[in-house]
C-alpha cells in the first residue's frame, strides 16, 4: 500500500503469521475512521504510521507478542486510542499527539514507563485509563503538557511505586 494517503478504516485482524507492519502503509496521512490491529499471533512490531498525522480512533489489542507500536507523526485522534491486552508491549510511541477526543487506555501491557511516549499530550476529552501495566514502575513526567482530561484512573499496577510530576 504504498501510495495510499487516506483511508475510511483499516483493520488488520486475525493474521496468524504476520510478524511485522513495518513500511506498510509509508504515504498514510489520514484515517477517518478507525485503525484497529487486533488479535495478530506473531505480530511483534507495527512502525508502519510514519506518515499518519491524525486518524479517527486507534486500537491495539491482543497482539500476543507485540513488543512495540509507534505512531511518530500522529497530531490528533479524533475517537479513542487503546492499546489493551498486548502483554509483550513495552514501547508504544506517540509523542507528538497533542488531543485524543475520546478516551486513552492502556492496559495489560509491559510498559514501565510513559515518559517520552506521550510528550506532546494536551487533552484528552473522556477518561485516561492506565490499569494492570506489569512493569509500569513511575509516571514521572510521563504527560508533562496534559491538561485536561475527563475521569483519570491509575489501577492495578503492581509495581507502580510513583505518580511523581506525570501530570504537571
Amino acid at each position: 500500500f504504498a501510495a495510499l494517503a487516506g483511508a475510511g478504516s483499516i483493520q488488520i485482524n486475525s493474521n496468524a503469521h504476520l510478524a511485522s507492519l513495518e513500511d506498510a502503509f509509508p504515504a498514510l496521512r489520514s484515517v477517518d475512521g478507525s485503525i484497529g490491529i487486533t488479535s495478530n499471533a506473531n505480530l511483534k512490531t507495527c512502525a508502519s504510521f510514519a506518515s499518519l498525522a491524525d486518524a479517527g480512533s486507534i486500537s491495539v489489542t491482543s497482539n500476543a507478542v507485540l513488543q512495540s507500536c509507534s505512531f511518530s507523526v500522529l497530531v490528533g485522534v479524533r475517537g479513542s486510542f487503546t492499546a489493551s491486552t498486548n502483554p509483550e508491549l513495552a514501547v508504544l510511541a506517540a509523542g507528538k499527539v497533542e488531543d485524543i477526543t475520546g478516551a486513552l487506555t492502556i492496559t495489560d501491557t509491559v510498559v514501565s514507563s510513559f515518559k517520552d511516549m506521550f510528550d506532546s499530550l494536551a487533552r484528552v476529552g473522556k477518561d485516561v485509563r492506565l490499569t494492570q501495566n506489569s512493569k509500569l514502575a513511575s509516571l514521572d513526567g510521563s504527560f508533562p503538557k496534559l491538561a485536561k482530561a475527563g475521569y483519570l484512573v491509575v489501577s492495578g499496577n503492581q509495581r507502580l511505586a510513583t505518580l511523581g510530576s506525570a501530570f504537571v
